[in-house]
């Protein structure tokens, strides 16, 4: 426990240098917004191999089974922060405020602006992706400016292609076959 302890005083110390951003409030066993002291000793425990990680998740956000020394400078800093801190890139948002970056752009924080842009693209969360435009190749219709993927020729059309018969064409207009 005498180890533990002086781990934790050394936390303390280091904590204000680091920002520990991340979209959950890293060593938040409960889930109630705050790291509690308790919750710190159970975090040291899992660092320290005494304790199961699956006592605390939220000890290891990047999930690899382990609390490592930065995770736990992470906790110590949001303990002391109320988990106050803002978000990464890829973290749900409702405004700017909340993220590091100062962008939130379709409820998720962005790398950056995003004008013209969605930053919820799956498998791109946080980064900006160009919206496609009519005619180009797509998997799903948040990547096409108008919002429509064609299902069955995957490009972006202008309008739903809805009438028997009709396809998007590479123009990415409606046409009929």
């Amino acid at each position: 426990m005498l180890a533990a302890a002086g781990l934790f005083t050394f936390l303390s110390l280091s904590a204000s240098a680091i920002a520990g951003l991340e979209c959950v409030c890293v060593g938040d066993c409960d889930g109630n917004g705050r790291v509690m002291v308790d919750e710190l000793v159970v975090s040291v425990g899992i660092a320290l191999e005494d304790q199961s990680p699956t006592m605390c998740g939220a000890a290891d956000p990047n999930g690899d089974d382990r609390v490592s020394v930065d995770e736990l400078t992470q906790a110590v800093h949001q303990g002391l922060t109320n988990c106050s801190d803002r978000r990464l890139p890829a973290c749900d948002c409702e405004d700017d405020s909340q993220c590091a970056s100062g962008y939130c752009r379709d409820k998720r924080c962005c790398d950056q602006g995003c004008f013209g842009a969605r930053c919820d693209l799956p498998n791109r969360e946080g980064q900006c992706t160009a919206l496609l435009r009519n005619g180009a190749r797509c998997l799903f219709d948040a990547e096409c400016f108008s919002e429509i993927c064609h299902d069955r020729e995957g490009v972006c059309c202008n309008t739903e292609c809805l009438q028997p018969g009709q396809f998007c064409a590479p123009s990415g207009t409606c046409r009929i076959r």
